[in-house]
């Protein structure tokens, strides 16, 4: 996936270094000395003299400009304990780094269905009819694993869809329900699918006809939706902060969710991150907890905007 994870070793090795007057192969004998298998231990070079010098591992370790991680978990472990520091800190220093993360998250998933869309026969079938369940499997089931990574994204991001025109829906707000033509596009279809799937409507022949041309179009709503909502969904953070602080308005105290505030967010990543430190696939896992993080929010505000009569007043 065409994204990195934010690196905040070498500013950090750097100022252990300072601080405690060291040069780098004293450091790095500091941190074999947590290492109790040579083998896992940072090498030293020799140069000409007989003096030892640090390997290019270790100096792109400590690199201002194209640095790298530790691939080695002890090594990467020894380097946290040495600066006695929790995992995350290595990455994120605060809730808005992660804000900012997510938010390149999200952009990789516009990117990668755009990928789809072009590349791929996935939701060319004809005559097929789409759910967010069938979506999820057919990606999961893809040979790409980025495309498999945008399996759960999707179907969580329906419940914030459903959640956004439920809350500033005025015929949902005044009466208690929706008007089909309220409905995104994708959230429309797709919720067609599964009432007629389950029987739940009656559907004649002109109907089926309908709802198979609009199933060849459903990549394309969806994406839609998506880059239509992204703002949306991370204006929540601003809100959120705003609203459950002293300087927000008294009236919308406590009306958008806790979670998008970014100390609560830190402390939900650093929960996360901070059980990933001996994983050998480092991007890997710190992206897949990324975005199990977008789809728990997808599903918290999604709950939320459904259930909040404020919001609804105070978006009108």
């Amino acid at each position: 996936m065409k994204i990195d994870i934010p690196n905040k070793l070498p500013m950090l090795l750097n100022e252990y270094k300072e601080k405690n007057h060291l040069t780098n192969v004293e450091m790095i004998k500091q941190i074999n000395d947590l290492i109790s298998n040579p083998q896992d231990r940072i090498q030293l070079k020799v140069d000409d003299y007989g003096k030892d010098i640090p390997s290019s591992s270790f100096n792109s370790f400590i690199a201002k400009r194209h640095s790298t991680r530790p691939k080695n978990v002890f090594q990467r472990n020894a380097i946290i304990q040495l600066l006695d520091i929790p995992y995350i800190k290595t990455i994120f220093s605060d809730g808005n780094e992660v804000i900012e993360h997510l938010e390149k998250c999200y952009d990789v998933v516009i990117d990668n269905l755009k990928e789809i869309q072009q590349k791929s026969d996935l939701f060319r079938q004809e005559k097929n009819i789409y759910t967010r369940d069938m979506i999820k499997e057919m990606l999961i089931e893809s040979s790409s694993i980025d495309w498999r990574a945008v399996a759960g994204f999707i179907w969580h991001f329906v419940n914030l869809l459903k959640g956004f025109e439920a809350t500033f829906s005025p015929f949902n707000a005044i009466y208690g329900y929706l008007l089909w033509e309220e409905l995104s596009k994708s959230d429309l279809i797709l919720t067609l699918n599964e009432l007629f799937l389950n029987q739940q409507i009656e559907a004649d022949t002109k109907f089926v006809s309908l709802l198979l041309a609009n199933n060849e179009k459903i990549l394309d709503h969806l994406i839609y939706d998506i880059i239509d909502y992204k703002s949306d969904f991370f204006i929540t953070f601003k809100y959120a902060k705003i609203s459950n602080s002293s300087l927000g308005n008294p009236m919308l105290y406590g009306q958008y969710p806790v979670q998008f505030i970014p100390a609560n967010l830190y402390s939900d990543a650093a929960h996360r991150i901070n059980n990933l430190s001996y994983t050998k696939n480092e991007k890997r896992a710190v992206l897949n907890a990324s975005f199990n993080m977008l789809e728990d929010l997808f599903d918290i505000l999604g709950e939320s905007l459904s259930s909040t009569t404020y919001m609804k007043v105070f978006r009108f």
